[in-house]
C-alpha cells in the first residue's frame, strides 16, 4: 500500500513540477504586475463536508450475528486553515491542516441478553497543493489541483462483548485533488468554493491496552489489520484573507 501510494504521489509531485515549469515559461513575471502582487500571500478559513469509505469499520459493525444495524460511518463536517503562496501569475501553492470531522457506527443484536457495540471515528491531514489557476476576469478564477497529504486516524472501540479500546491510532500518505472556483469581493478578501476526491486509507491502528502494551487492531478471524478509511469526495466553502509582509525578506 505504502508503495503503490508512494508511486503515485510522486508522479503526482512530478506533474506538479512541470506544470510549474510550463507555467513560467508562457507568463509575465509576477513581480512586473501590481495586481497579482498584492495576492502573492495568503490566508484561508474553510469548512465543509467529506465522505468517507470506513469499509471495515462499517463491515465489523454489521458482521456476525447483529440483528439491528441502527448506524454506520459516512461522513464528518470538516474545517481548517491553509497558508497560500502564488508563485506565478498561473500558478499557486496551499498548504493546509484540515479537521476532517467524525463519525460514529452503532450495532445491536440479541445474545441471550442485548448487546451492542458503538465505535467512534474521526482523523485529520497536513497536505500541500500546487493549482493551476484558469482566470475569467479580474474578480473570478477557477483553479485546478492536486498534491500529497498526511492522513491522521483515530478509532475508539466500546463494546458489551468482545474487545473495547480508545485511542487506537494510525497514520499514512495520501492524495487530495479538487477543482474549484474564486471570487474577490474586495481587493482582499476573496470566497472560495471547491469540490475535491481525498484518496485517505489508514491501514494500520494501534492503541496500547491496560499494561501499556501497544495492540494492533485486527479483523477478528480474517487476522488482517484493521483499516480506517477516510478516502471520499469532499466539499469546502472559505474565505481567503491576502496580504502583503511587512518585512523585506519575506517578499521573496
Amino acid at each position: 500500500m505504502w508503495r503503490r501510494t508512494g508511486m503515485l504521489v510522486g508522479l503526482l509531485l512530478v506533474g506538479m513540477l512541470v506544470l510549474t515549469g510550463a507555467t513560467i515559461a508562457q507568463e509575465v513575471s509576477v513581480f512586473s504586475n501590481r495586481d497579482v502582487l498584492s495576492h502573492k500571500y495568503g490566508f484561508q478559513i474553510h469548512g465543509g463536508g467529506s465522505l468517507y469509505a470506513m469499509n471495515d469499520v462499517n463491515d465489523y459493525r454489521a458482521a456476525a450475528t447483529h440483528t439491528t444495524n441502527a448506524e454506520e460511518a459516512e461522513m464528518g463536517i470538516a474545517w481548517g486553515i491553509a497558508v497560500l503562496y502564488r508563485s506565478h501569475e498561473n500558478f499557486r501553492w496551499t498548504m493546509g491542516f484540515s479537521q476532517l470531522g467524525e463519525d460514529e457506527t452503532v450495532a445491536g443484536w440479541l445474545a441471550g441478553t442485548p448487546q451492542s457495540i458503538v465505535q467512534q471515528v474521526k482523523g485529520s491531514e497536513i497536505y500541500i497543493m500546487g493549482s493551476y489557476l484558469i482566470p475569467l476576469n479580474e474578480r473570478m478564477h477557477f483553479h485546478v489541483g492536486g498534491g500529497p497529504t498526511i492522513v491522521s486516524g483515530t478509532l475508539d472501540r466500546s463494546a458489551t462483548a468482545g474487545t473495547s479500546f480508545f485511542d487506537a491510532k494510525g497514520r499514512s500518505m495520501g492524495l487530495r485533488a479538487n477543482l474549484g472556483f474564486e471570487w474577490l469581493i474586495t481587493p482582499a478578501i476573496g470566497l472560495n468554493g471547491q469540490l475535491g476526491y481525498r484518496l485517505a486509507k489508514v491501514g494500520k491502528v494501534i492503541y496500547e491496552d491496560r499494561n501499556n502494551v501497544e495492540q494492533t487492531v485486527y479483523w477478528g478471524s480474517q487476522n488482517r489489520e484493521f483499516t480506517v478509511d477516510f478516502s471520499g469526495a469532499f466539499v469546502e466553502l472559505g474565505i481567503r484573507l491576502y496580504f502583503q509582509p511587512a518585512t523585506r525578506w519575506l517578499d521573496l
